[in-house]
């Protein structure tokens, strides 16, 4: 990683050892079942993000929204999309198809998260990005800019995208549509990543092995 790469750490071994996600993200209930749970219809393209403060500038999530929709609507393509967090208020009046759930605890974002195709994250500044962890948890394919520690979760176009501006997002998304299985394929690579790297057994038996080589 960019660590290892640094002039402090250059000659020394690096292990990083990723924050396990919550339990119940590993066990996520099914796209079907979540939308049900939502009232949103199957037959449309779902995007999501979450975050601690959907307000926050840097989350940029009102210029996400924006161009998540208007890609679809150019396409003609019926969509919804879920927020998940605290804050932003008032963004339905300007996107009406927009799913405001507020903050929900883990478990409830496993059971309504699998409802969305895509996870987008499109923060200017991102350190370990748990929450495009749980969106691979869950399944769901994740879509991050190209900054801080994101290029370390997504490998770009094996199991997720990274985005270097709106308008990349915008392709993304438009492919993302018209190859339904790749976005389906891709997010069973996300999720047995995460299950592999991030699950809490196998988290702790890293710790365990680092230990026990010292």
């Amino acid at each position: 990683g960019r660590l290892s790469e640094s002039v402090i750490f250059r000659n020394h071994d690096v292990q990083v050892i990723a924050n396990p996600v919550s339990p119940s993200m590993i066990s996520p209930s099914s796209r079907l079942q979540a939308r049900k749970a939502l009232g949103i219809r199957d037959d449309q393209f779902v995007g999501l993000t979450i975050a601690e403060q959907l307000d926050d500038p840097n989350k940029c999530v009102r210029e996400t929204v924006e161009t998540f929709f208007n890609t679809l609507d150019s396409l003609a393509i019926d969509s919804a999309y879920i927020l998940i967090g605290s804050g932003g208020a008032g963004i339905e009046k300007d996107f009406p198809k927009v799913v405001r759930l507020g903050q929900l605890a883990s478990q409830d974002i496993s059971k309504l998260g699998p409802a969305a195709n895509v996870s987008i994250s499109m923060s200017t500044a991102e350190s370990s990005g748990l929450t495009i962890a749980e969106a691979g948890a869950m399944g769901v394919l994740p879509i991050a800019r190209n900054v801080g520690g994101m290029p370390e979760q997504i490998k770009d176009g094996h199991d997720g995208y990274l985005c270097d501006s709106f308008s990349e997002l915008s392709r993304v998304i438009s492919f993302s549509v018209a190859n339904p299985s790749t976005v389906n394929r891709m997010g069973s690579l996300a999720r047995d990543k995460i299950l592999k790297e991030r699950a809490g057994a196998n988290v702790a038996r890293k710790y365990i092995e680092l230990y026990s080589s010292l």
